[in-house]
């Protein structure tokens, strides 16, 4: 650090020659007895090299730290010409361990490897070969596999530790003893299979693999999930343990395994839906099927129109909240500006709409979770945790929805399901709706209807909603923007549609689009009467879409109740699948929608396919239909068990039961001993589908 003045330079060094300094401050005297080795003939003895040229050998190889020179060190100097050797021969028997070792040369230069009269251009022409090899080395080293890491029992470091470090250290070291004392016994047996009996090694990282997994997954209760894991293993048998390895084993083989083909996996055949009965007499049993009137208000139904003054409530109601509302998926605040706003055209505030789409669930228990433990529920879009995140998907808007009578009276009244000549009561129509977010909240944009049994389509349209779209919803509507802005408008029809006219109303290859909610129901109501049972799923919500009051419904949601009861339902494709076998929804409907220009130019153009996300409504309406299906199935299979028979096409009940049991269990008992199930409307004569008591 400091530059010496040499005032110790006269003063013998109190440690003589076993001081390891390399610049000491004191003096050292060169003993008497050493005698410089004689120098070889071949080679003459140069002079040893300067302070002055060591340090700039030093500086010339990199800033190396000069070494002190001692007995016995070979020193290398350079030359342009050629390198000397001098070895300095040492018969000092005391001489320290520092001083014997050699000193190894300074690496040589990129200069000095170029061959006498090459010139380094030709030089680097000659070295990607060698760069090669070199780089093709780390390759072959990094193929060798390492060896598995030792590990203690000691708990592994995690980012939020649920417990103190000593508790974690006494669970494992419980763990570990009852996992030893396990895999100890079932090494007494000496199985056949040697697999089944782990190292020591491996016994302590299942423990501390238990206990890390019970830390990660129940933080809050992980000291008593590792508690009673120790229990049961305390409590196994040897026989419970072999059979727990064994079916380690066959996990860990199937999840190395690479999968042999890229194909799904098949699925078991869709069920073959069968009653037992003609199509008339399923329509006979369609009334035990029925929703009474009286309940349909409990589930969310409108049975009546909403009066005036309820109407101007809403109306005076809407003006003074000045548009603030609740979004839906996200529960935020904004406010919404029909028409859009004057100052910046936004048709809403608030920003964008962070949220998860998939609705929480509870996971299904592992084999290793204890019993009553309380488990985490989790979005079905992302598997986060409630609370983790503010959401998985962003819109660009908060969007809400309507639920009250009279708001959305307000909008467009509702209407009873008036008379109708032209339709029968006899025909069951299936009906299913989309919806998507505009100003107004949720509005209808695309009405599907269908026969029952046949599934034969009836009415297929898109309608245009009558707020500012905010979102379509397309993930579960499965109507994208270019689809409900190119399709062309529905034909004006002269006369009724029949079956027949049903695919100029289902629009093949295209969909067509209707200019309003009240111009789709009046589609609509041409198939159906007071009387006629309109099939569907959560049907409250598309007869509340097109604001209809319909008194005859068979909703496939309250046929098929959930066990855990209101307002808990079944999704559609739950009950598809568990019924029927079949796998609805998934990956939405075929949506054909023509390009602008051929919808502009009007000329005969191919319509352009455009596959969208989410749920095709005539494939929703034709399911729920099936589903009626099969409970008409199942209630005949009831009849059957008390004495019904099937002769001849007809329904035969059986001997010896009261009227009051039939009437009150199965279907109506009209006079002189005939049971009917069903009336056609001005038709006194008997008919096809009653049933004569045998």
């Amino acid at each position: 650090m400091f530059t010496s003045k040499g005032l110790f330079s006269k003063i013998d060094c109190p440690y003589s020659d076993r001081c390891l300094l390399p610049k000491c401050l004191f003096a050292h005297h060169k003993p008497s007895a050493m005698k410089p080795a004689e120098p070889t003939p071949a080679v003459p003895l140069p002079e040893l090299p300067s302070e002055k040229q060591a340090v700039e050998v030093a500086t010339e190889d990199g800033q190396r730290k000069r070494r002190k020179i001692g007995h016995g060190d070979v020193v290398e100097t350079k030359s342009s010409s050629a390198k000397t050797e001098v070895k300095v021969a040492a018969k000092e028997s005391n001489s320290t361990s520092s001083e014997k070792r050699s000193i190894s040369p300074p690496p040589s230069r990129r200069t000095s490897s170029l061959a006498p009269g090459k010139k380094p251009e030709e030089m680097s022409k000659a070295e990607p070969k060698a760069v090669a090899t070199a780089k093709q080395a780390p390759k072959a080293a990094t193929s060798v596999s390492k060896p598995t890491k030792l590990e203690t029992l000691n708990p592994r470091l995690l980012k939020h530790s649920p417990a103190t470090h000593d508790l974690r250290t006494k669970l494992v070291k419980l763990l570990h003893d009852q996992l030893v004392r396990l895999n100890t016994e079932l090494a007494k047996e000496a199985p056949s299979d040697k697999s089944l009996i782990l190292t020591a090694q491996q016994l302590i990282t299942m423990a501390l693999d238990i206990e890390e997994q019970a830390a990660k997954d129940k933080p809050a209760i992980h000291s008593s999930v590792v508690k009673n894991t120790i229990v049961r293993y305390k409590k196994m048998s040897t026989s419970d343990w072999k059979t727990a390895r064994k079916t380690s084993i066959d996990a860990e083989a199937a999840k190395s395994q690479p999968a042999t083909s890229t194909k799904p996996a098949p699925t078991a055949p869709p069920k073959i839906l069968t009653t037992g009965l003609p199509p008339h007499l399923e329509l006979s049993l369609l009334p035990k099927l029925l929703t009474p009137l009286t309940s349909l208000s409990a589930h969310g139904y409108v049975s009546t129109i909403p009066p005036a003054s309820s109407i101007a409530t809403a109306t005076s109601g809407l003006a003074a909240a000045q548009g603030w509302e609740v979004c839906d998926r996200c529960k935020t605040r904004f406010q919404v500006f029909p028409g859009r706003r004057e100052s910046d055209g936004l048709l809403t505030s608030g920003g964008a709409c962070t949220y998860h789409w998939g609705k929480p669930f509870f996971p299904s228990r592992a084999a290793t979770d204890v019993k009553g433990s309380k488990r985490e529920k989790r979005y079905r879009c992302c598997g986060q945790s409630i609370g983790d995140s503010a959401g998985c998907t962003k819109a660009i808007t908060h969007v809400f929805k309507v639920s009250e009578v009279k708001r959305l009276a307000a909008l467009f009244n509702f209407i009873t399901t008036p008379e109708n000549d032209d339709a029968d009561d006899d025909e069951p129509v299936c009906i299913d709706g989309e919806m998507g977010y505009t100003v107004h909240g949720l509005e209808l944009i695309r009405l599907t209807a269908t026969s029952w049994p046949a599934g034969t389509p009836l009415l297929d349209v898109l309608v245009r909603p009558l707020g500012e779209v905010l979102d379509l919803n397309t993930r579960w509507s499965g109507v994208s923007a270019s689809q409900l802005t190119n399709a062309p408008s529905l034909p004006t029809l002269s006369t009724p549609p029949t079956p027949s006219d049903s695919l100029k109303l289902q629009g093949v290859p295209k969909l067509h689009v209707v200019e309003s909610p009240a111009a789709a129901r009046e589609l609509l109501l041409r198939f159906l009467t007071p009387r006629t049972p309109v099939i569907g799923h959560g049907l409250e919500n598309d007869l509340n879409a097109v604001r209809l009051i319909h008194p005859t419904v068979i909703d496939t949601a309250l046929l098929f109740p959930h066990q855990a009861g209101l307002p808990y339902r079944h999704a559609l494709r739950t009950l598809v699948s568990l019924h029927l076998g079949r796998t609805i929804q998934a990956g939405g409907g075929l949506v054909a929608a023509a390009s602008s220009s051929a919808a502009k130019s009007g000329s005969a153009t191919t319509a352009e396919e455009e596959v969208t996300a989410g749920h095709d409504s005539k494939e929703d309406a034709n399911a729920a239909g099936d589903l009626v299906r099969w409970a008409v199935g199942r209630e005949w299979g009831k009849m059957q068990r008390v004495g019904w028979t099937l002769v001849d096409g007809k329904l035969v009940p059986p001997e010896k039961i009261s009227v009051e049991f039939l009437e009150d269990e199965f279907v109506k008992v009209g006079g002189e001993g005939k049971v009917t199930g069903k009336r056609r409307r001005g038709e006194g004569e008997e008919e096809e589908g009653e049933v004569v008591e045998g």
